[in-house]
């Protein structure tokens, strides 16, 4: 009787607000240690830049990012974000399925992709919690399947300290008139102890991106953030729990002071290294006397905002363009009859998209000439243009291709040993 009033209770104490500017979020956000972001993206591809744009304007560091609707091919490149390692689902359900992941790189991760063929899963587990991303298609009218594989993961985590699922389920835990796919899946979330931290409308008056949570020693936050990148919300859920590892501090770096440095490198009797007849000992005074000169003429200062922006191509002015096409869109919310301020706001999103492709645009086509004389940093700069910068992990997969490893890796052996006597031929 205890538990329930407790959960009860938990459940009319959790905070979901709706906001109308990204700006405003990481006030609500000072105490909480655990940051999930969700939100359907409506194909990586065509609005990658613009969520780019609304991350930077969020200003949070968020622990898991949720892309839902990628709209993922087999082939299909994931665009990288700084600070984040980025895993994708493989299973195609339809032509907009997928789910994309971005844990933030102070996490190392299990992930794996539980099989439904109704629906996208991408199981995250970071020691004491674990987080589902979702994506159900609208075009799977019967929920059974989904709820069963729900069901079945859920369970296998029952014992985890922090459990959240997030993404798009399709179904509208607003309605006045639950159906009874709706009762049977609220049900199972409270069968699984998980309460729902967005409780506003994610999409017009319909609240089909969820976020629910199971947390028993703390009550989580909710926020809704105005979009117009989709005509989905971002959803956002801040947790306080003391599970979270400590975090590097990557916005600092090593500034040295050239001149002084060269100063005292000038000073140093450099006879103890050259006069000494045994390399290594050499070879380690040398380093010593470097090193100590390096400390005492470098300091660790802290990257300002701007200095570590998600995309080098974000400028300031891609940001006010993108704060007045919001204000527009939410004009036009409000005034769903009105053809000039409808008009206004479709021409000016327009604008910004077009905007967006050509400063990215000029952005490398600049780098790639300014680095045609130097080939290292070429390659490099075609390589984040392409997103492969990121190393391929999945060398384990040649093991995978007969039944027996060994036979896998003669067989790939065998490949990698003729191909150029196959292909001279």
């Amino acid at each position: 009787m205890f538990d329930v009033q407790r959960d009860i209770d938990q459940i009319l104490s959790i905070k979901c607000l709706t906001l109308e500017r990204p700006e405003i979020c990481p006030t609500f956000l000072n105490s909480a240690s655990i940051k999930v972001l969700t939100f359907n993206i409506r194909s990586i591809q065509r609005n990658f830049n613009d969520f780019s744009l609304m991350l930077s304007r969020l200003n949070i560091e968020f622990d898991v990012l949720i892309l839902t609707e990628c709209w993922l091919t087999e082939f299909c490149i994931i665009p990288e974000i700084r600070g984040y390692n980025a895993y994708r689902t493989k299973n195609s359900i339809n032509k907009c399925s997928g789910v994309i992941a971005y844990v933030n790189n102070i996490w190392s991760p299990l992930v794996q992709e539980p099989y439904c063929d109704e629906c996208n899963y991408l199981a995250i587990s970071m020691g004491d919690i674990f987080i589902l991303g979702v994506y159900r298609s609208p075009s799977f009218t019967n929920t059974d399947k989904f709820l069963s594989s729900l069901n079945h993961i859920l369970g296998e985590h029952k014992n985890t300290k922090i459990t959240i699922v997030a993404g798009d389920c399709n179904l509208n835990i607003l309605e006045d008139k639950p159906s009874a796919s709706l009762t049977d899946y609220t049900c199972l979330m409270a069968e699984h102890q998980l309460i729902p931290a967005i409780t506003e409308p994610t999409r017009i008056k319909a609240c089909l991106d969820h976020i629910y949570v199971k947390s028993k020693h703390s009550i989580p936050i909710g926020l809704v953030c105005r979009s117009s990148v989709t005509d989905h919300d971002i959803c956002i859920c801040g947790i306080t729990a003391q599970c979270k590892p400590q975090r590097r501090n990557n916005k600092q770096r090593r500034k040295i002071n050239t001149a002084d440095l060269i100063a005292e490198l000038t000073a140093i009797d450099w006879n103890i290294v050259l006069e000494s007849h045994d390399t290594t000992t050499a070879v380690d005074s040398f380093l010593k006397l470097l090193n100590n000169a390096i400390d005492n003429h470098s300091k660790l200062v802290t990257i300002k905002r701007p200095q570590n922006c998600l995309k080098a191509w974000i400028t300031p002015g891609l940001l006010r363009c993108q704060r007045t096409r919001d204000k527009l869109h939410l004009q036009a919310r409000k005034n769903p009859n009105n053809p000039i301020i409808q008009y206004s706001y479709k021409r000016y999103r327009n604008f910004l998209k077009e905007l967006l492709n050509r400063v990215k645009a000029t952005y490398y086509n600049s780098k790639i000439t300014e680095f045609k004389s130097n080939p290292k940093k070429l390659w490099a700069t075609i390589k984040e243009v392409c997103n492969i910068s990121r190393k391929n992990n999945d060398a384990h997969e040649l093991t995978k291709i007969q039944a027996d490893p060994v036979e896998s890796l003669n067989s790939s052996n065998k490949f990698f040993t003729s191909i150029g006597e196959t292909l001279a031929t």
